[in-house]
C-alpha cells in the first residue's frame, strides 16, 4: 500500500480500499464531522454500526460530501437479531434510504 485510497480486489469484482475510518465510540454528534474531515483528508472507506448509534450521522456526512457513491465503501454490522430480517430491519432500510446502494455481504 502507497496511498490511502489503495484498494484490494474482492472475489466478486469490487476492491475495497485498505485503510478505513472506524466510527466506534464516535458520538452521533460528532460523527458528521468527523466523517467528513476523514472524506476530506482522502478516506474512502468508512465503517460503522448499528450499535454505534451513528449510523445516521455517517450518512448525512457521505451525502453532503459530493464524493460519487461509486468511490466510497461504506461497511456497518447488524446485530444478531436484525440479521434475520435483512432487509426488513429498521436499522437496513434507514440505511437502504440514506444511501444509494447497499452490498449486503453476508459470510
Amino acid at each position: 500500500m502507497n496511498h490511502i485510497q489503495d484498494r484490494i480486489p474482492l472475489a466478486n469484482g469490487t476492491a475495497i480500499p485498505c485503510v478505513g475510518f472506524g466510527t466506534w465510540k464516535t458520538p452521533a454528534s460528532q460523527a458528521a464531522a468527523s466523517v467528513a474531515a476523514a472524506l476530506a483528508a482522502g478516506y474512502r472507506h468508512i465503517d460503522t454500526a448499528t450499535a454505534y448509534h451513528n449510523e445516521q450521522a455517517v450518512g448525512e456526512a457521505v451525502a453532503a460530501s459530493g464524493i460519487p457513491r461509486g468511490a466510497l465503501f461504506l461497511t456497518t454490522k447488524l446485530w444478531n437479531p436484525d440479521q434475520a430480517t435483512v432487509p426488513r430491519s429498521p436499522h437496513a432500510t434507514a440505511l437502504s434510504a440514506r444511501w444509494e446502494r447497499i452490498m449486503w455481504i453476508f459470510t
